[in-house]
């Protein structure tokens, strides 16, 4: 047994997980099933590969811009849960530090929201991961404003359209990737797009880079043991990524 899966390295699959997906991509195919929804009808099969991923973990990467002392709490005690709580323990810590000054810190808290102010997307009580660093590849426009901007989106989103402040946000920190080991016993309760299967079928279909990601709304701590490393422009792993932000 590998210690870990990775969604886009097929040696990395138990042999029982490479058998059902090439059987679920050829039924699909079987079916007529257009390549660009193949990702999207691969969701049918989510239940049965939630069961084979049981005892197993599941690599995945969360792109966002850190501090220091926050780098080494990650590594001492693992991720937590987007909540009121850790919105204002991160803040804080930046005061703590003096890397914000009294008032940007009270405007800051004040304006903290759990919400996207354009779409009304909760963010609360959860970890945004993707399943396959393809994404971070070919999707880096999506990434960059995770990876520019301090405090994650609880933080930045209400003061993106305040220059002096999101000046200060974008000189905080440093761009980086967690890569963490995901425990698929907390996958039925996350919200997944477009599918857990979707990007294990998509890879066996051979289909575009783009259609080989997953996103997954994670609905549980990760333990320090679980966070594998953390990637900083500089370092090899980061730099495979040549469109993400550099500073």
């Amino acid at each position: 047994m590998t210690p870990y899966i990775g969604v886009d390295d097929p040696s990395t699959w138990p042999d029982d997980i490479k058998l059902a997906v090439n059987t679920w991509t050829a039924e699909l195919q079987a079916r007529g099933v257009p390549e660009d929804e193949l990702a999207v009808k691969a969701g049918e099969y989510d239940g049965p590969l939630e069961a084979l991923l049981n005892g197993h973990l599941l690599r995945a990467y969360h792109c966002t811009r850190l501090l220091d002392h926050e780098v080494e709490g990650i590594r001492l005690h693992g991720m937590r849960i987007l909540d009121e709580q850790l919105v204002t323990d991160k803040l804080n810590a930046a005061l703590e530090y003096g890397v914000l000054t009294d008032a940007q810190y009270r405007e800051l808290l004040q304006g903290r929201r759990l919400d996207n102010p354009a779409s009304g997307m909760k963010v609360e009580s959860e970890i945004s991961f993707v399943l396959s660093p393809v994404e971070l590849q070919h999707n880096a426009w999506g990434f960059n404003p995770l990876l520019t901007s301090w405090g994650g989106e609880a933080i930045y989103w209400a003061h993106e359209k305040n220059p002096a402040l999101s000046e200060t946000l974008r000189s905080l920190g440093r761009p980086t990737i967690i890569h963490v080991a995901l425990d698929p016993e907390h996958l039925p309760g996350a919200l997944l797009a477009p599918s857990l299967a979707g990007p294990f079928v998509a890879v066996v279909a051979a289909l575009s880079p783009e259609e080989q990601g997953a996103e997954v709304h994670y609905r549980a701590a990760i333990p320090s043991e679980h966070v594998l490393d953390l990637w900083h422009p500089g370092d090899a792993d980061y730099d495979r990524f040549p469109d993400l932000a550099r500073c």
